[in-house]
């Protein structure tokens, strides 16, 4: 399939009965998304949760009864300028999905995340809220887990490891707390600790939205890794020791920094090693 078909089938699964004219503004995303995923042999589909349509790609069942490797994308382009939202917050730059696109014999599937995407935004289904002050609140982690659930019951894989990028970190790790399932959680560049991001970059707190901190209880039982980039200024590594001394001070070794990161370089270039780094740990923190 060629990109162009691939972004007409997208355009067609995202817009029933639309087409691609009310996803015109973001086509060349979509292309982007489209593109990847084509090129890493994952296969789109659109997974209805009642309250969102989410865009997910996923590489079939690379071996039944496995784990589910579950990407979760960033908050895309939330906004314009720091005191302007965006019209659509479909990312321009799919850092999830590239990572998830470097994956090789893993059972995988990529989340984007509430009004990413879609038709959802031009015709007043989808507030903005989603993409700001409620982007992590109780109605997105619900949907998110929810479509987790229809991916695993459609695949049959078995138990979920969760990997966030950015602010897809936060829903991880929020996810993370709730589900029974999760086998170890991993996250890139996030903001896990939104009270303490908001606080540093001095923006309005994110009122709508739930807080990984206030669900140590549970995060602190299950293995997980945080990469930060040391030069990361949009997430600094003081957000993710924020939330790691919530957990508890014994936890601070799962942070991992890297010399010379920022908060989009140079993840997706390395990812293959940093994620088979971290999978020694998480697999022997298992045993």
């Amino acid at each position: 399939m060629s990109v162009r078909p691939a972004v007409v089938y997208l355009c067609l699964l995202l817009s029933p009965g639309f087409g691609c004219t009310a996803l015109h503004n973001v086509k060349a995303r979509l292309q982007t998304a489209g593109d990847i995923a084509h090129e890493a042999g994952l296969q789109a589909r659109i997974i209805n949760t009642g309250e969102f349509r989410l865009l997910s790609f996923y590489n079939g069942v690379a071996a039944p009864k496995m784990p589910l490797e579950v990407y979760i994308e960033g908050d895309g382009l939330a906004w314009r300028r720091k005191n302007r939202l965006s019209a659509n917050p479909t990312p321009t730059d799919p850092v999830a999905l590239r990572l998830a696109a470097r994956v090789s014999g893993a059972n995988l599937l990529y989340l984007a995340r509430p009004c990413q995407y879609s038709d959802d935004v031009q015709d007043g289904r989808c507030s903005p809220r989603f993409w700001s002050s409620h982007r992590y609140a109780e109605t997105v982690v619900d949907a998110m887990s929810r479509a987790i659930d229809d991916h695993l019951a459609y695949t049959g894989a078995d138990g979920v490891r969760l990997i966030g990028y950015s602010g897809g970190g936060v829903i991880a790790a929020l996810l993370a707390a709730r589900r029974n399932d999760v086998q170890w959680l991993m996250t890139v560049a996030a903001n896990l600790d939104i009270d303490t991001w908001t606080s540093l970059h001095q923006v309005s707190p994110l009122d709508g939205s739930l807080n990984p901190v206030n669900f140590a209880r549970p995060l602190a039982r299950l293995p997980q890794l945080h990469w930060t980039g040391a030069n990361d200024h949009i997430v600094p590594e003081a957000v993710v020791r924020s939330y790691l001394q919530a957990l508890g001070p014994e936890h601070m070794q799962q942070l991992h920094s890297v010399p010379d990161y920022t908060h989009d370089c140079c993840w997706v270039e390395s990812w293959p090693d940093l994620r088979r780094k971290a999978l020694a740990v998480l697999l022997d923190s298992q045993r």
